[in-house]
């Protein structure tokens, strides 16, 4: 019975490999959604960029067309004072003039400004632009290394799985069944080897009666985790020579 025991702690082995693979293939996919959350989180930042570029764009043309606009008007209030025939005539058509000459200095001021906040957007651009490259870069390389370890882990989880199922056929079924329900809980684990009457499960003393009958081959189970146990003379024997100071476990 303690070798179908040996063969459970090697279940218990590739159980452990299996969960580490089947987790890590599991986290792959939250790994590339993280990934591409960020960048579509930099695309937005790139139109968000974009658009106010040309937003801001817009705005210098505008005001462009609206000096334009003021320009030919005072070109026009100044041909009109060649005919006007009263004084309130020409102060009026001065007046536009006026009006005119400082409206088109308000806007140019406003376009020099304009220049300067299109020159800053200019440059918020490409760094999202350079910034959104790399991180294409790294989603592509990052999508290309999840398939080859997604492919790599799977193909060692079929082959671990057909290990665990060899195995499990030489083992009996209520020792199986014990394993099993143990392993499904929260613990984890289905299988602990005892030492010095110690569950090095959970690390509860066994009674003197059990700690007798597991070293006398019998197959039971720790009364405080419910873990199968398992009793390896040369592992006490090594105990019993550490705490002489013959040995050193590691």
């Amino acid at each position: 019975m303690q070798d179908a025991l040996r063969k459970v702690v090697d279940v218990q082995t590739l159980d452990g490999r299996i969960a580490l693979l089947e987790s890590e293939v599991a986290a792959l996919p939250r790994r590339l959604t993280m990934l591409e959350t960020r960048l579509k989180s930099t695309q937005a930042r790139v139109e968000t960029a974009k658009v106010a570029l040309q937003k801001e764009e817009a705005r210098r043309r505008r005001m462009e067309g609206d000096i334009g606009d003021l320009k030919l008007k005072a070109d026009k209030f100044r041909s009109q004072t060649n005919s006007v025939k009263t004084n309130e005539q020409l102060h009026a058509l001065q007046h536009e003039i006026g009006f005119a000459e400082k409206e088109i200095r308000r806007i140019e001021d406003e376009e020099i400004e304009s220049m300067e906040t299109t020159e800053r957007l200019q440059g918020d651009l490409k760094r999202e632009e350079a910034e959104l490259k790399i991180e294409v870069v790294a989603v592509e390389a990052e999508k290309a290394r999840a398939r080859e370890v997604s492919s790599r882990d799977e193909a060692e989880i079929r082959e671990l799985k057909q290990q665990r199922a060899e195995l499990r056929k030489d083992i009996p079924e209520e020792v199986l069944a014990t394993y099993d329900r143990v392993a499904k809980s929260s613990r984890k684990t289905g299988i602990a080897e005892a030492r010095a009457q110690e569950c090095l499960g959970c690390h509860v003393k066994l009674r003197p009666q059990g700690w007798n009958e597991l070293r006398s081959g019998a197959v039971m189970t720790c009364e405080s985790c419910g873990r199968l146990l398992y009793y390896d003379e040369g592992n006490d024997e090594k105990l019993a020579a550490a705490k002489a100071g013959k040995l050193v476990i590691p």
